[in-house]
């Protein structure tokens, strides 16, 4: 046995077999296996499906150009020793890592797969100038920061994590293709949206607060939209028309004719609060009918909101109209005797006479 080999069973827990070249090393053919270059030295290893749970990349394997650990289920920890600064092609995905530190130094790394792990912290410390393809899709991240020094990042997968925010140094130039479907993004990146290089864009399944979801695509769709030609058309509305504050807004109620609607938008004309509707009357009120409590209106809105079903609360009369349901409406001989609210005053309505009821003489 080598002394790579050696190495390999000590770093792994498992033996290894030789093979003639990368290009043989990736046909993952071979659950354990290694190649080196016409020197001796290490210049790829493939391990998968084995049962560690931490390994530790020695400091001495400087030529080592691809690593693939993917898919070893119990794996929870993967650490550096040292920068690998020929390492071209990393693969950690299908694994258990939770956090996973890139120290700086990698800047011949070219693919980096890192998906369906458990990742809540991904930290990059330096940027890889020829990253082409990051992948860290189905993790957990919360927020992702890339420091300056992507120039060469054209695909960027981060969907089915739980992102809030997400962050970068400088520009993304050669970005293709930006994944963010499916987390929980509080602003959508307009910049790199507008970037002239992006091709497509995916976002659907966010809430974010600088643009309505609406422009993102339906998240329920089981094919991912590319929702770029409308985002690009809201940020770049957003961009060239800033927007102001209104001077005047126009609210419209439709519905009942009966309904009182000049009513309602009185107390507005004078600053007058809104108060929630209780539950309770809401759910069973219609929507032209919606119980307004008394005490926030001045008007006779308020006499919907009452104890007494018995009578007509909008024209205070007998109950003759189509406010109420058939089954609410009261016989005739008994709304013919009660009108509701107080005894003068056909506009005001206080807390202390809503509900209150007084005979007909």
């Amino acid at each position: 046995m080598s002394t790579i080999q050696q190495t390999l069973s000590r770093v792994f827990g498992v033996s290894f077999t030789q093979l003639p070249d990368l290009t043989e090393l990736r046909q993952y053919q071979h659950p354990n296996a290694f190649c080196c270059d016409a020197r001796g030295e290490l210049l790829g290893v493939f391990s998968s499906e084995n049962a560690c749970t931490e390994l530790h990349i020695p400091a001495g394997w400087q030529h080592l150009e691809y690593l693939n650990v993917s898919d070893n289920k119990g794996l929870q920890s993967l650490a550096f020793e040292a920068p690998l600064p020929r390492l071209q092609h990393l693969d950690a995905s299908g694994c258990q890592l939770e956090v996973l530190r890139i120290p700086a130094g990698f800047r011949a790394l070219k693919n980096l797969y890192l998906q369906k792990n458990r990742l809540k912290t991904l930290n990059l410390e330096e940027g890889s100038p020829n990253l082409q393809l990051l992948d860290a899709s189905g993790n957990e991240l919360e927020t992702l920061h890339l420091p300056e020094g992507f120039s060469s990042l054209a695909y960027l997968f981060l969907m089915d994590n739980a992102l809030e925010t997400f962050t970068f140094e400088g520009v993304l130039p050669s970005l293709t293709i930006l994944h963010l479907r499916n987390n929980r993004l509080q602003n959508v990146p307009a910049a790199l949206v507008l970037s002239g290089a992006l091709e497509a864009f995916y976002a659907a399944g966010n809430a974010p607060k600088n643009i309505p979801k609406l422009f993102l695509g339906d998240p329920d769709s089981y094919k991912s939209e590319n929702c770029l030609e409308d985002a690009r058309l809201w940020f770049a509305e957003l961009r060239d028309y800033p927007s102001e504050r209104n001077k005047a807004v126009k609210l419209m109620l439709t519905g009942n004719g009966n309904s009182g609607k000049s009513t309602l938008l009185a107390p507005w004309k004078t600053a007058a609060a809104i108060t929630t509707i209780p539950p309770p009357m809401a759910s069973k009120s219609k929507p032209w009918a919606v119980p307004i409590s008394g005490s926030m209106f001045g008007t006779s809105a308020g006499r919907r909101y009452t104890t007494a079903p018995t009578a007509c609360l909008w024209r205070r009369r007998p109950c003759r109209s189509s406010c109420l349901t058939p089954k609410q409406r009261p016989a005739p001989e008994t709304t013919s005797r009660w009108r509701i609210g107080p005894p003068r005053s056909p506009f005001l309505t206080t807390p202390s006479n809503i509900g209150t009821r007084r005979q007909v003489n």
